[in-house]
């Protein structure tokens, strides 16, 4: 076929089993990725399947959260209870004010009313209620610094580094901050090593962390969309 309906494909293969030595969460994450498929999976075979694991991953996630001690309480269930008294108070209030209109008691239907908008106020705070303990804040105040650091350092300052493997292994951080392409750009005209698991369709050559991150990112795409689509 021609260029134009060619379409590239990604499989993943298991290496190995996780240990116990990954947190629960990624140990979690990689279980359920090959749950049915063995050794190796392609990722449209995830199309329609993996969304129904990825309320058990968020939850593994947030209880993480909870077990270091970077919140006081899991924020998933702490955020889930506001928003279920949210709406208790929100209904009870409403309903309190139509029967108080019926039967002519003006106090009632003011205290529903007032009742109904502070459901509504504690529904619409909810996600901002979990609360950061102080390892909490001052880890959000360290992941911030190097969030700054991945995004706005400058070539120069890289390559005083000298640091052939500094590209690699900053990279998952930067992707998960989500400014991978900021890091990759920095790098654009400095020597940097393939990483190890690295094998690029054209030969060997030189390696330009700008073009492989270009890959990655369509690969990490189309990943996230296969895990997220569902039949609905």
């Amino acid at each position: 076929p021609g260029l134009l309906f060619d379409k590239t494909e990604y499989v993943l293969r298991k290496v190995k089993d996780p240990g116990a030595e990954l947190p629960p969460f990624e140990r979690l994450l990689l279980e359920r990725l090959f749950q049915g498929h063995g050794e190796e999976v392609a990722v449209y075979e995830l199309r329609q399947e993996f969304f129904r694991h990825l309320e058990d991953l968020k939850k593994s996630a947030f209880e993480g959260l909870e077990r270091t001690k970077l919140f006081g309480a899991n924020p998933l269930a702490v955020t889930q209870k506001y928003v279920i008294a949210g709406f208790g108070a929100f209904f009870a209030g409403g309903a309190l004010a139509l029967l108080a209109e019926k039967i002519g008691l003006l106090e009632g239907n003011s205290a529903g009313i007032a009742a109904a908008l502070s459901g509504a106020v504690v529904f619409f705070f909810a996600p901002y209620m979990p609360v950061k303990t102080v390892k909490g804040v001052k880890a959000l105040g360290a992941i911030r610094g190097f969030e700054e650091f991945l995004s706005r350092t400058e070539k120069d300052r890289l390559e005083r580094m000298k640091d052939a493997k500094l590209f690699e292994r900053f990279l998952p951080y930067a992707i998960a901050l989500g400014v991978s392409e900021q890091w990759a750009k920095a790098f654009e005209g400095i020597e940097q090593e393939a990483p190890g698991w690295y094998v690029s369709r054209h030969g060997f050559g030189t390696f330009r962390p700008a073009a492989f991150h270009h890959s990655l990112d369509t690969a990490l795409s189309s990943m996230a969309a296969a895990m997220q689509s569902s039949t609905s």
